[in-house]
């Protein structure tokens, strides 16, 4: 499980815990995203002054670079090592999704006309994402197989894809899932005093979702299993989800209160 941990002096950093324990503190400079089973977390490192996708694996941090000398951010890994993410030009007008594979950045490039952001990645090496054509306000979810983009037909951005193809996309205010090109709005909870809200983080490869529906009183994290939704409780969010069912997140104490990592098993 990885995370952030507020030390004394008030500074964030980036820890892994085991077991319920704190075992490693990988300082201030790294921020993690993404954890694969072989324990390799991808995330950004400013060490050297540029905020750079980079990877952590065995006490080391990699620099992956940036492929138009300007920013790169890293959004997920699958269990070979290949690290989804995107590359933003350094005069910060466009921005093309990248997947880092066997230590070369592949540009999958911006559409037409557009901007495009990689989230997810599974072990096939398909990655999920959003592609912003210039005339456009919203994004349209996509999937990149063999290198070539496809668009699945929804507004929003897909964040997640399983190793049989499922995918997760936010749309709206909406968590869905699309399957074998059929598309499911997941639902959520009642809504909140702002109305009905749902968004989806992770999905593993028994097809249950992790993410957060607005509630009467809070946000609540959520798990969509089987057809249901699982109220994780008030103050909640969840952010991934393994094969076993176990969702990891965080829980505010109250409106004001400390903010603590969890697992729900």
């Amino acid at each position: 499980m990885i995370g952030t941990a507020r030390a004394a002096d008030y500074q964030d950093h980036t820890v892994i815990w085991r077991n319920g324990k704190i075992t490693n503190d990988l300082g201030t400079t790294f921020q993690a995203d993404s954890i694969n089973d072989r324990g390799e977390i991808a995330g950004q490192s400013w060490a050297t002054g540029a905020t750079h996708a980079s990877i952590w694996r065995r006490g080391q941090v990699t620099d992956l670079g940036s492929l138009r000398a300007g920013r790169s951010y890293a959004r997920g890994i699958n269990n070979r090592g290949d690290v989804s993410g995107y590359d933003v030009a350094a005069d910060g007008t466009n921005t093309h999704a990248v997947l880092w594979h066997d230590g070369k950045v592949v540009d999958l490039g911006s559409g037409i006309d557009g901007q495009t952001y990689a989230y997810g990645v599974n072990d096939n090496g398909d990655v999920v994402g959003g592609y912003y054509a210039r005339s456009a306000s919203l994004s349209t979810a996509v999937v990149w197989r063999h290198g070539t983009m496809t668009k699945l037909g929804v507004e929003g951005d897909a964040v997640a894809i399983n190793n049989r193809g499922d995918i997760v996309i936010n749309s709206a205010g909406h968590a869905k899932l699309w399957r074998h090109g059929k598309v499911t709005d997941l639902g959520g909870l009642a809504g909140g005093p702002y109305g009905f809200y749902a968004t989806a983080t992770a999905i593993n490869d028994r097809g249950d979702v992790s993410g957060a529906s607005a509630a009467a009183d809070s946000t609540h994290g959520v798990i969509w299993h089987a057809g249901r939704v699982l109220d994780l409780g008030a103050g909640t969010n969840a952010f991934d989800i393994n094969n076993r069912g176990q969702a990891v997140g965080n829980w505010q104490t109250g409106v004001y209160g400390d903010i603590r990592a969890v697992l729900w098993s």
